[in-house]
Parts: C-alpha cells; sequence; structure tokens
C-alpha cells in the first residue's frame, strides 16, 4: 500500500468518527430541544381549532427546533421555534415558555402561516 493510500484510510476514518460523533450529538441537542416547552406548546397547536382549520390536520411538526433554553436557581426559560405541516398548508411555530421547581408554562405560542404570515396567537393573547 503506497504513503497515498494509508493517509486516505487514515483520513476517512477520521471523518467516518467525527461524522458519527457530531450525529450523536447534533440528535442529543435536537431531543433536549424537544423538551416540556414544545411538547406543551405542541399539544396546544394541536388542538387549536383556528390552526387546525388553517394547516390542516393532522399537524405534523419539523424535525428541527431552533432557539435557546436556559436554566438557573430560580427557574428557566425557553424560546423556541419549528415548523408545522397539515393538509391545507404550513408554518413556523413561536414559543417562549418559563419553569419554575421543575414545572414548565407556556407564556406565548404563535402559530405565523406561510406564506402569507397570517398570525395565529394559540397562548398569549395579543401583542
Amino acid at each position: 500500500m503506497s504513503k497515498n493510500a494509508k493517509w486516505i484510510t487514515i483520513t476517512a476514518c477520521v471523518a467516518i468518527i467525527a461524522f458519527a460523533v457530531w450525529a450523536k450529538l447534533f440528535t442529543y441537542f435536537m431531543d433536549i430541544m424537544k423538551g416540556d416547552a414544545y411538547k406543551l406548546s405542541l399539544i396546544e397547536v394541536s388542538k387549536s381549532e383556528v390552526v387546525l382549520e388553517r394547516v390542516g390536520s393532522p399537524i405534523e411538526p419539523g424535525y428541527m427546533v431552533w432557539g435557546t433554553i436556559s436554566f438557573s436557581n430560580s427557574g428557566g426559560g425557553a424560546v423556541l421555534q419549528y415548523t408545522i405541516k397539515g393538509s391545507r398548508s404550513s408554518g413556523r411555530v413561536h414559543v417562549q415558555a418559563n419553569e419554575k421547581k421543575g414545572v414548565w408554562d407556556l407564556d406565548r405560542v404563535v402559530v405565523v402561516l406561510e406564506p402569507d404570515n397570517e398570525k395565529i396567537v394559540v397562548v398569549g393573547g395579543m401583542r
């Protein structure tokens, strides 16, 4: 085996291992993002008659969740965004939630429909 072939083999092995580690970390962080705040918001979105009418059923969430989740001694907070798709259209869900003593509460959940950017406030009233 030539020197080039050895380096190509080593580089390929390192690349495969790096990809496997990246994929595991990505899955781990997606699982964290899909915690209680995400689950509660998806339940509320799925129960909303207005969202069901506009998006259609069944409502399916996208795989990716973007945002931040933070914790401190006095509680925590989450600001999340994810996509949904139904039989009629799709949209983005924006979530603001807080956590105290291990219990998450939704402050605001808004669905922004595509393509016209119509906003449906699911939790939290008008702002």
